[in-house]
């Protein structure tokens, strides 16, 4: 038994090896759930081949003889063990390769919604509200569930166009349906409603309201002085809520 064990790790080793000598990758290992690489070295690489051929030879024993007395046994095994290390650490390499590329192109899209949000809201302070409009859609179109483009997108569509409500405020509403808390966005769904109070009816516009108030008391103080809530300012629900 034991020679057959010894067969087995010295085959897959050498396959270990062997995959390791012949790859360009400097005999460095991408493992999934790790950050960066580890240099394991030839040492890592020979361990990865013999556990791939232990794990291939416990799966797959009846690729070989039955007869484990056979004189070419052992060599079976070795030459087992040889292809399945070899094949093993190419599929180990590959997979995390693969996972490392994965998460980088993640990480690189990440920072780009980042970078295009930032533009955004610096174009919207600009009150360049065209442009602010194409920058969040380039950001939900790399992030469709970004709560802060979604949010800052139905800003800017508020502002391009204060008659085009209907669009901004279900964007808000999925912002409230994903993030229940968010004040910025029950203010935002609230003047937009008071904006266009023929499409909304007064419950709707206060309930929003009162919610942001009640999340941030800030919103309070904030509303008395802007100009979206002057067509319903003597409002006996807008004075209740505000003080």
């Amino acid at each position: 038994m034991y020679h057959l064990v010894a067969a087995l790790i010295v085959g897959g080793g050498f396959g270990g090896f062997l995959a390791a000598f012949g790859s360009s990758s400097l005999h460095q290992l991408s493992l999934p759930h790790t950050d960066g690489r580890w240099s394991l070295g030839f040492i890592g690489d020979i361990l990865i081949g013999v556990g791939s051929a232990i794990a291939a030879y416990a799966l797959l024993t009846n690729v070989l003889p039955p007869d484990k007395t056979a004189p070419d046994y052992a060599i079976r095994v070795a030459g087992f063990g040889l292809a399945t290390g070899f094949a093993g650490l190419k599929i180990m390499r590959k997979v995390s390769l693969d996972f490392l590329k994965e998460k980088q192109d993640s990480l690189s899209s990440d920072l780009t919604v980042v970078r295009l949000v930032e533009r955004g809201r610096d174009e919207l302070n600009k009150k360049r509200y065209a442009s602010a409009v194409d920058t969040f859609e380039k950001a939900l179109a790399l992030s469709p569930h970004d709560i802060e483009s979604k949010l800052l997108y139905a800003t800017a569509l508020s502002f391009k166009e204060s008659s085009q409500h209907k669009r901004p405020v279900k964007l808000l509403k999925e912002v409230i349906a994903s993030q229940p808390d968010n004040s910025k966005a029950h203010y935002n769904m609230a003047c937009i409603m008071a904006l266009n109070t023929p499409e909304y009816t007064m419950a709707e516009i206060f309930d929003s309201l009162e919610q942001a108030v009640a999340l941030d008391t800030d919103y309070a103080m904030y509303a008395k002085g802007d100009p979206d809530w002057d067509a319903l300012r003597s409002d006996g629900r807008f004075q209740q809520i505000i003080t």
